[in-house]
């Protein structure tokens, strides 16, 4: 869901009592949490309609990503792997479900910051078995070392099924 303002979020959303319920039983139950603030990713969604076009079957998996790019050159590097594997994470059942870039963020535990990332990435991907096959395609590895030299050690990718991180996640 888009919002025009901060506040209409802060009205319409977080002061919503069902939602801060739910945020409140989700946070208690990890003890720690971050928050964080973005804007819809438009030169993704513009540059590679492949990768948001919607999938031809519900995903098994959702593949997370929080992505620190390299200065001065990182996001380049990960928009050319993006050209790059478009098509072939599209043959391969993946399909970009959300990429935001981030513009802010807080933390809620003992760590004094929350990870310093640039944008976050959520992925549906139809099966394993699909994915594993990409992964053994010489197109992907090589497209593969341009995302990898593009960001830092504080990115992350990681994978959850449809029970895992449903309640951590509002959009």
């Amino acid at each position: 869901m888009e919002y025009p303002t901060a506040a209409s979020f802060v009205t319409l959303y977080l002061n919503n009592q069902n939602v801060a319920a739910n945020l409140d039983s989700s946070w208690r139950q990890t003890n720690e949490y971050a928050v964080y603030m973005g804007t819809k990713d438009m030169l993704g969604y513009n540059n590679y309609p492949n990768l948001f076009a919607p999938p031809s079957t519900t995903p098994a998996l959702l593949f997370f990503h929080g992505l620190k790019f390299k200065t001065p050159n990182g996001q380049i590097l990960v928009d050319e792997f993006d050209r790059r594997t478009e098509v072939l994470k599209a043959n391969y059942g993946i399909h970009a479900l959300a990429r935001f870039d981030v513009s802010s963020a807080a933390m809620c535990t003992n760590h004094p910051t929350p990870l310093q990332l640039d944008q976050i990435r959520i992925e549906g991907v139809r099966s394993f078995g699909e994915f594993g096959t990409i992964l053994q395609d010489p197109e992907w590895n090589d497209a593969s070392v341009l995302r990898q030299t593009g960001i830092t050690e504080d990115s992350f990718s990681g994978f959850a099924d449809h029970n895992q991180f449903v309640n951590s996640i509002y959009v």
